[in-house]
């Protein structure tokens, strides 16, 4: 869906910027726009390389930074628990009479509220692997460690919907808010009571918060995808059967516009490089989009991302590089001077085209206004959306939208047109 489409109908027209109907603003971004293809047109591998090794570093940066930070920080003490790491993945939630005895979301407690102590925090522990039918068994729930004077009790665990089908064991304890960092602290470790009736060595369940820090880049990496596989399953565990339905759907759209995508470079004559071109000028934006938006301190994490890109993707759609795609071949076939000719008496009649750099500054020329008028619309919404004060990820995912879509925009007249023009230079070659 093009951000056009929100206007009304006699604003989505757009005159060409050498017409005398051209406003002030129409004509500076595309003279804008014409000077920075053009000289990313002119130096096609300097663009490329450029680019290419800003994307390296910041995808090397945003690997360093974020992915093994959790696996490889020296200075963490074998057995290292962080608790307020543990206690920022969870929800707040509130029960009472202001609430009419429903569960209501609570964002705004924090530790230190005077009412801390009849706050109860809900904790779950999940054993892989350890159901009946599976050689390890779970601990029972007077067999796991608490600290001395502890008020922790021990509550049922209600079952996901995925139970019957898994190998998984729970238990879920009841703890005062103010003891909760002891509580974890004490039960990081649980002894397996299954090792003592065989004599054997006694194993232990590690909470996988608390496990030692391992050096070395593969071994961080294999630890951080077992951990995101194990984070994925208990995630798909305890969700709704109307959520995965959607994210489902979600995902089968996203690729079906892939195959759009590509069928479209298709019917203009490219089988695959020009789409793969938009897609790595979109993965490009993407990586770029995301260190601005963690520099600037704002929250985010996998959960979100796999939330909220596929209908990113589905709504934003490829239509622009498309568009603009069709104006170049359009101007180098000369089809293009011909409509421009016909369009009025007071346009003005465009110059022969001679080479694709003509053709690619033609088509910017005719279309390059239009499509940043379409990238301010949808980055606007975005930012209202950010603005906005909905929780729950909303608005840090619409902060980093609107940068994914602002660097879009600047590789799509610089990276995409570089390609673009040495694609068709070797067509007519």
């Amino acid at each position: 869906m093009r951000g056009s489409s929100l206007l009304p109908r006699r604003f989505r027209e757009v005159t060409s910027a050498d017409s005398a109907d051209a406003g002030w603003m129409n004509r500076h971004v595309t003279k804008l726009l014409q000077v920075v293809s053009r000289r990313a047109c002119f130096h096609p591998i300097h663009t490329i390389v450029v680019i290419a090794l800003l994307a390296s570093t910041t995808y090397v940066g945003l690997l360093d930074g974020t992915l093994f930070d959790s696996v490889k920080q020296a200075n963490y003490s074998p057995g290292y628990l962080d608790v307020d790491t543990l206690l920022a993945g969870g929800r707040n939630l509130r029960l009472g009479q202001q609430t009419g005895w429903r569960w209501q979301v609570d964002d705004t407690f924090k530790l230190g509220d005077s009412d801390a102590a009849r706050h109860l925090a809900l904790t779950t522990f999940v054993f892989p692997d350890s159901s009946a039918r599976s050689p390890q068994i779970a601990p029972l729930a007077e067999n796991v460690p608490l600290p001395p004077n502890s008020s922790a009790r021990s509550v049922p665990h209600t079952p996901s919907l995925l139970a019957p089908i898994s190998q998984d064991s729970s238990l879920a304890f009841a703890v005062p808010y103010d003891e909760i960092s002891p509580f974890l602290q004490a039960v990081r470790e649980i002894p397996d009571s299954s090792g003592l009736k065989d004599g054997t060595e006694q194993k232990r369940w590690i909470m996988k918060a608390a496990r030692s820090p391992v050096s070395g880049s593969r071994a961080a990496l294999r630890i951080w995808l077992t951990e995101a596989w194990t984070s994925f399953i208990d995630l798909l565990k305890h969700a709704e059967t109307i959520d995965i339905l959607i994210m489902v759907l979600g995902y089968l759209s996203m690729h079906l516009t892939f195959v759009s995508l590509f069928l479209s470079m298709r019917r203009l004559g490219s089988k695959s490089w020009l789409a793969a071109t938009v897609l790595i000028s979109g993965g490009f934006a993407f990586l770029f989009g995301l260190l601005v938006t963690t520099k600037l301190g704002v929250p985010i994490n996998m959960v979100l991302l796999s939330e909220g890109l596929p209908f990113l993707v589905v709504t934003i759609g490829f239509e622009k590089p498309i568009i603009l795609t069709k104006a170049v071949l359009s101007a180098s076939l000369g089809g293009s001077s011909q409509s421009a000719a016909g369009q009025g008496s007071d346009a003005r009649k465009a110059p022969p085209v001679r080479s694709i750099q003509d053709a690619i500054q033609h088509a910017v020329k005719n279309k390059g206004f239009e499509i940043v008028r379409d990238y301010c619309i949808e980055i606007g919404i975005l930012v209202i959306g950010a603005a906005s004060g909905v929780q729950g990820g909303l608005r840090q995912f619409c902060f980093l939208a609107a940068w994914i879509l602002f660097f879009d925009c600047a590789l799509l007249f610089t990276f995409y047109t570089t390609i673009l023009c040495i694609k068709l230079e070797i067509n007519r070659n």
